[in-house]
């Protein structure tokens, strides 16, 4: 339950949860979050993957 409620309130768990099966590294993680949302700050999609 709780992970639904964060999913719905935040919008980079919702884009992590949307991104299905996969295996991916921190470094693609954040590439991707950043071409997601390209308004992000590098720190903030850095705090967001962590």
């Amino acid at each position: 339950m709780l992970w639904v409620n964060v999913v719905f309130a935040f919008p980079t768990a919702r884009w992590y949860a949307h991104l299905g099966p996969g295996a991916w590294t921190i470094t693609e993680l954040k590439a991707l979050l950043r071409q997601a949302m390209p308004r992000l700050a590098e720190r903030t999609a850095t705090n967001a993957i962590m």
